[in-house]
This record gives C-alpha cells, structure tokens and sequence, in this order.
C-alpha cells in the first residue's frame, strides 16, 4: 500500500490566495468544497477516500465540510473551537475586564451586523458544534489544557456532542506553540487505521473504533501527550 497524496489547500485570505478576509470558518468550508472537488475530478473521482487535518480556524472548517460530506473517511481535528459567538464572548471574559456578560452580547450584536456588512458573513451562523451531530466519520481532536485563545472545553463539547467515533489527545502547550511529537505519532496512526487498515482488527469492532484505539496507543507511548477517549 502506498501512502495516500498530501494536498493542503490555502483558502482565501490565507497564504497566497486571493480575498480580503479570513471568515474563521464561514467562507472556509465552501473553499474546501471547491478544493475537495477538483482533487476527486483529478484522482480516482467520488470514490476517493479523503481525510482531513484542520488546526484551529482550519479544524473548525473540516469539520463543518464533513457534516456536509458523507465521504469524508476519517478527521483530525487541532483545537478547534465549538462556537464562534461563544468563543468570543471567552476571550472578552478572559481579559476579566469588568464588564457584564449582557453587554459583551449586546456588542457582539453590533459586531455582527458590522462583520456581516463588510466582510459577507454572519459570525453567529460559524456553529461547528451544532454540525458535529451530523458527522459520522472517525475524529481525532486533540486540544492543550493551557490553551488560553480557544479553551480546550469548546474540544470537550465537540467530541460530547459527535455522532461518530471520536476521541481528545491532551498535549502540553498553549494555542500556537509547536505541537508534540505524541501529537502527530497519534494523528498518523488514526489515519493509517482508516485509510490504510492498519490495525483494523484491534480493539472494538468497526474501523472507526479501531483507528481512535491505533491512536491512543501511539499517544501512550509519549509522556507529552496524554489520551482521553472521551467517546
């Protein structure tokens, strides 16, 4: 078996793309779609089994694609954040600047009309939580306890609120620090049990259990990463 090809999309405003502005999610999804569909067009068409690994914004995109594609085979998801709207109302209150939660939301409010205006997207509609319910491929979610930009409880109610097989790596850090070796190790043992069978006939029935059981055993290996199979 060979391994499968690496194609990482830029979506707009990032990278060299084209676009004024990063809409943390909104516009994000549709450039997966468009990237999605040219690399079946070329390889293999709808039958191509494609995987995806998202950080952050880019987490929250892949998931939101995968509630939309059933053919998603399997996901890797890196701190992403569970609702946009209540991710900002916790880095107001982060700051612990004094003031009322109800005037945070009613600025936020005004926020939205603004965004929405100059930028063509409504920041209350980048809901990755309420999309996890539709996802059943097998998730891999890994989140750093420290996080202090997108706290790890927006990966706990991701993977409580994921229909498919799912599971959190906790590692060391904060958002943007570089990630363990644990991380990846777990991350590249999960997609070789989806796409590759690897390991398909360990642990619980059915590919997805298997593949979150491949990860977690590669995670315990290293000490800056610990398990959590919240599912």
């Amino acid at each position: 078996l060979h391994p499968p090809p690496l194609s990482p999309p830029q979506c707009q405003g990032s990278g060299v793309s084209e676009g004024e502005y990063v809409t943390l999610g909104a516009h994000e999804v549709d450039d997966l779609t468009a990237a999605i569909g040219a690399l079946r067009a070329r390889r293999g068409g709808a039958r191509l089994a494609v995987a995806l690994w998202g950080r952050s914004m880019g987490a929250a995109a892949a998931l939101l694609y995968a509630a939309r594609d059933p053919r998603v085979a399997a996901l890797v998801l890196d701190s992403p954040f569970a609702s946009l709207p209540d991710l900002l109302v916790d880095l107001v209150a982060a700051r612990r600047l004094p003031v009322p939660r109800a005037l945070t939301r009613a600025a936020l409010a005004l926020m939205r009309r603004s965004v929405a205006r100059r930028a063509g997207f409504d920041v209350g509609a980048v809901q990755p939580a309420a999309a996890a319910p539709g996802c059943f491929a097998p998730a891999l979610f890994g989140a750093a306890p420290g996080d202090a930009f997108i706290p790890i409880a927006h990966t706990r109610r991701l993977v409580a609120a994921y229909a498919g097989d799912a599971a959190c790596v906790e590692f060391e850090g904060d958002h943007n620090t570089v990630r363990p070796a644990g991380w990846y190790a777990s991350g590249l043992a999960f997609l070789g049990a989806v796409l590759l069978g690897e390991g398909s006939g360990r642990g619980r029935a059915g590919p997805g259990a298997a593949a979150v059981a491949a990860a977690t055993a590669a995670t315990s290996s290293s000490s800056s990463s610990i398990p959590r199979p919240f599912a």
